[in-house]
Order: structure tokens, then C-alpha cells, then sequence
């Protein structure tokens, strides 16, 4: 779609819940802790990255990480969306890795990387499994 059109009626359907990383200290002693604290809602529309659905198996020989990610999000017009903030979209969560602002400023355009099962990182999986505390 050309940048600035306007996409058709019904194209952002799907319901996104964001989140903002921040960090808590922690009581007992000079450490902080990571956690996601809802910030706001918008309509946007999700599509997967038609080469990741091919290099998911492939192995990456560079030693450094990659910052692309898996699917895009593009919503209305937000200046307010960085990478320190994830989106829950249909029960899944996707870390921000970019974003980017139309000229016209109607839209952004974010590379998301999925993250998994909103409800998988919601909870802690050691007290179902008997498993001792860390």
C-alpha cells in the first residue's frame, strides 16, 4: 500500500493491548526488576514477514543478534510506541524492535519479534511443576 493512503475500512481489526517496560527496585536490596505495565489500547493490523515463514529453520552464522523481527504492526499515528514497549495481540505478545512514522504522519509502522503466549509469560510455570524456587 502506498504510505499516506488510507488503507481500506476494516483493515486495523485487530485489538492491541501496550504494555511499557519499566523497571521496579526491589525492597530488599540494590537490584531492579522488569515489568511490563499496560499504558494504553489501539486498533492495528498484524501480518507475519513473508521471509521469516522461510528462514525460521535456517541458522544465522553471524555472531551478532538480529534485529529484525517476525511480523508487522502498523496502527494509527503514535508517537508514543518505542522499543521498550510490547504489544499482546490475540492472546500472543511481540517485543518492539523498530518503529517508523509515515511522512504524512497518519501511521506507524512497527517490526515486531513474537514473544509467545500471553498467558505462558503472564504466570510463573515453577510452582505448577513442584519445582524449587531460583
Amino acid at each position: 500500500m502506498p504510505e499516506g493512503k488510507a488503507p481500506p475500512i476494516g483493515r486495523f481489526r485487530n485489538f492491541t493491548k501496550v504494555f511499557e517496560w519499566r523497571d521496579v527496585p526491589d525492597p530488599s536490596g540494590p537490584e531492579v526488576y522488569p515489568n511490563y505495565v499496560p499504558v494504553g489500547q489501539c486498533w492495528s493490523a498484524l501480518k507475519e514477514k513473508a521471509d521469516m515463514a522461510l528462514l525460521g529453520a535456517a541458522l544465522s552464522e553471524s555472531p551478532l543478534p538480529s534485529r529484525s523481527g517476525s511480523h508487522t504492526v502498523r496502527t494509527r499515528f503514535r508517537q508514543d510506541l518505542t522499543v521498550r514497549h510490547m504489544l499482546e495481540i490475540e492472546g500472543k505478545r511481540y517485543r518492539i524492535v523498530s518503529t517508523q512514522n509515515d511522512d504524512a504522519r497518519r501511521y506507524t509502522m512497527c517490526e515486531v519479534e513474537e514473544l509467545g503466549a500471553a498467558d505462558v509469560i503472564a504466570t510463573d510455570p515453577r510452582p505448577d511443576q513442584g519445582l524449587p524456587p531460583p
